[in-house]
């Protein structure tokens, strides 16, 4: 089984580069996973994609097409996904999961370095996203202005009388903008403060959520944390302050901290099988002993790259996902071992 594991997440790999926001490194990794602005933008004369007819939602991916091949960088769009694809671009971050990308008119274009990602006609006619490590807000935003510009050439967005940009969705009407960010809180979880850190948040006006988004629940203390608006500014005030708060919550926890990932190992190195759930649960624990530099050489982004790899087996039955997941979870886990001279160790009364 682990053989096999490993060879379908070679190919897989081999054919799908990774999205730029997994290979970067930033000065907040050990809190920030990543941060996206998302732009809503719909073409005048066209109907929204909720009540649009074909022919309308088959001119505005045929719009957005012809941009993407007369774009000076280099973009690769398609109407068509395998099941695999979307897996991958899914747990990638670069597409949403909610996105029916093999009904009429539906585009994915994404730019050479997977930073960006357009998503065609799925609320709005364009749902434009830059995902990064870290918060590289400004660079952010400059890449989300050129990328409209261009998409806006020839054929302009539609504006209100006050030229206030039109949505689908009311709430997103006006600069059509979020702000977010994927937050790793593992220490304020562990001294019990993370209710009192997500309260704050709220009241700065984030809208907190589950690492899957929307209504999701917190998974392995990641939270996504978002802001609408036409800056970045709430949202950056709003990472410091829990950057802060995390960084010394994960100090006064380390005892715990320490304790508990060696039993967590020896879970990862057991299991023969895992759900996503409990594989990020996991995996949330490897991380901040990434981030504390408990294994020699290992950063916390092959950490997200795992997590995003473990998302992949999801496209398979409940059983052999399962188990699939659990066999590359458990070889990673044996490396870390290894790396750090160790062939075995002891938790509780049993040796791994």
């Amino acid at each position: 089984m682990q053989g096999g594991s490993e060879k379908w997440k070679a190919a897989v790999l081999q054919g799908m580069a990774l999205p730029a926001w997994l290979t970067e490194v930033s000065d907040l990794d050990d809190v920030v996973v990543s941060s996206r602005i998302r732009m809503a933008r719909n073409y005048s004369g066209y109907c929204f994609p909720n009540v649009a007819p074909n022919s309308d939602l088959e001119a505005v991916s045929k719009i957005v097409r012809s941009r993407c091949n007369e774009a000076p960088e280099k973009w690769s769009s398609t109407s068509s996904l395998s099941d695999l694809e979307r897996w991958y671009l899914v747990s990638s971050r670069l597409v949403s999961p909610e996105f029916k990308y093999r009904a009429v008119g539906r585009i994915v274009a994404i730019d050479a370095d997977r930073r960006i990602s357009i998503l065609v006609n799925e609320e709005d006619h364009v749902r434009l996203q830059v995902i990064s490590r870290g918060g590289r807000w400004q660079q952010d935003l400059e890449l989300c202005d050129s990328t409209l510009n261009f998409l806006e050439r020839g054929c302009s967005f539609a504006r209100d009388s006050e030229g206030n940009f039109l949505s689908a969705c009311p709430t997103n009407c006006g600069a059509g903008s979020r702000f977010s960010t994927l937050l790793h809180l593992i220490g304020l979880s562990q001294c019990g403060d993370l209710q009192g850190a997500t309260t704050e948040l709220r009241e700065m006006g984030a809208v907190v959520r589950g690492i899957f988004g929307e209504t999701s629940r917190a998974v392995g203390a990641f939270f996504q944390i978002s802001f609408t608006g036409t800056s970045s500014d709430k949202l950056h005030v709003a990472i410091e302050k829990v950057v802060e708060r995390e960084r010394l919550a994960r100090e006064a926890a380390r005892r715990i901290l320490v304790s508990s990932l060696e039993s967590i190992l020896a879970t990862g190195i057991s299991t023969r099988s895992l759900s996503m759930e409990e594989a990020i649960k996991l995996l949330s624990w490897v991380r901040w002993g990434a981030c504390a530099r408990e294994f020699a050489d290992l950063k916390p982004a092959e950490v997200d790259q795992l997590m995003v790899t473990s998302e992949l087996f999801g496209h398979q039955s409940i059983a052999v996902s399962g188990a699939h997941r659990a066999s590359s979870i458990r070889i990673f886990c044996e490396s870390l071992l290894k790396g750090n001279g160790q062939t075995s160790m002891t938790v509780g009364k049993v040796r791994v």
